[in-house]
């Protein structure tokens, strides 16, 4: 049984609760199939990567929050990525993170490796002995993950490293900002900055 809020329950554009219904179907298919017995991450992983699947304008989008973990050294680990649901300031990325995962299993070993995966849970076996039943470990899988994650994030994670350093606060900001946009239109990080900036000073028209 799945219960939500109804479509009418919140303001609009309050919550997509088309979404949610099809996350939570996910849930209840995926924990029959393992008895209840999927770790956090993988079950979570699972329901956001369908909710992407069934259409691209759901699911979570922190593509840029999960680049900036990658350059700060604080993502978790697949093996330690359930800690990250407990913590209320990486629970929101951790879904995602867990999605990328997820697709990242299926990209690589292909759909019924995923399958045999959540059978296994359901036959009380544990993560690592699970993983044994697609010739995988931990290790191995953390190894495969890395890799595709810099194919994938690679270029936007290094673009995120070239922050603008030692501006001046205030009014200054914004034209320091300026000037530096013009001296680097591929700067993502100077770029945002400005329409940030120009947001904040109520130019809204130039910050787009």
């Amino acid at each position: 049984m799945v219960t939500l809020d109804s479509p009418r329950a919140r303001p609009p554009g309050d919550f997509n609760w088309m979404s949610t219904l099809w996350h939570e179907i996910a849930h209840v298919i995926t924990l029959q199939m393992s008895s209840q017995r999927l770790p956090r991450w993988l079950s979570e992983g699972i329901s956001t990567y369908e909710e992407k699947r069934k259409h691209l304008a759901w699911g979570r989008d922190q593509v840029l929050e999960f680049a900036n973990a990658l350059n700060s050294g604080t993502l978790l680990s697949i093996s330690e990525l359930d800690r990250g649901f407990t913590r209320p300031e990486s629970i929101s990325l951790s879904y995602f993170h867990a999605s990328v995962v997820v697709e990242h299993l299926i990209e690589a070993y292909g759909l019924e490796s995923l399958r045999t995966l959540i059978r296994a849970y359901g036959d009380g076996l544990e993560t690592e002995e699970a993983l044994a039943r697609i010739d995988l470990d931990y290790e191995r899988l953390q190894a495969s993950f890395d890799a595709a994650v810099e194919e994938q994030f690679g270029a936007l994670r290094r673009s995120l490293q070239n922050r603008p350093q030692n501006l001046p606060e205030g009014p200054e900001r914004l034209e320091a900002l300026r000037k530096l946009a013009e001296e680097q239109p591929d700067n993502f990080n100077v770029q945002f900055g400005l329409g940030q900036a120009l947001r904040e000073a109520g130019d809204t028209a130039a910050a787009r």
